[in-house]
């Protein structure tokens, strides 16, 4: 994955809200790196985790140099695998990926509470479609990008591309105001 050519693409934003499409191999370090250069540009961000307990984000993002105090984590995967779920600082636990309406409510509450610029980033579009069926999926996410444009909020949804998923990804396309593709 060419880093430089994803920060240009990124600086090119403003508020948008992004489909990052990216290959199982680019995942983790374009993921990363956008949600660095989000970080680095002053929001603060809020985001959703369904392919990385928190503890796992939090040693990733020591690598990527990820500053996490401006960041509110609402982790839907750490309970699913049995891990410790207490509430930490800015870190939620939702029961599972399929708590759509828990997420959505802790998503628009967090967007309400911050005043200062801000951004969505949902790690893992792909991850949540395996646990949700697709259409309830697709309005979970109309909702939010709804909220998001409502309040002037940009964010990133990261899908991984698989064959599989090819209607959802032409949906998500209709609803980004951008797309990247690191494939």
């Amino acid at each position: 994955m060419d880093k430089n050519i994803l920060e240009k693409e990124l600086k090119q934003t403003d508020d948008e809200i992004i489909l990052l499409e990216v290959s199982s191999e680019t995942q983790v370090e374009a993921s990363s790196t956008a949600l660095k250069h989000l970080i680095d540009s002053g929001k603060i961000g809020i985001i959703v985790s369904a392919s990385r307990p928190y503890n796992s984000l939090l040693d990733l993002y020591k690598k990527y140099k990820i500053n996490m105090k401006d960041l509110i984590i609402i982790d839907a995967i750490s309970h699913k695998q049995g891990l410790k779920t207490e509430e930490i600082g800015n870190v939620f636990f939702v029961e599972n990926v399929k708590s759509l309406t828990t997420m959505s409510i802790m998503i628009k509450e967090s967007m309400e509470k911050i005043k200062k610029p801000k951004f969505v980033f949902i790690d893992s579009v792909t991850t949540m479609l395996i646990y949700n069926n697709p259409e309830t999926y697709m309005r979970f996410l109309h909702d939010i990008l709804s909220e998001m444009r409502n309040q002037g909020t940009g964010g990133i949804l990261v899908f991984v591309e698989t064959e599989t998923n090819e209607k959802i990804k032409i949906q998500l396309k209709t609803v980004c105001d951008k797309v990247i593709t690191l494939t």
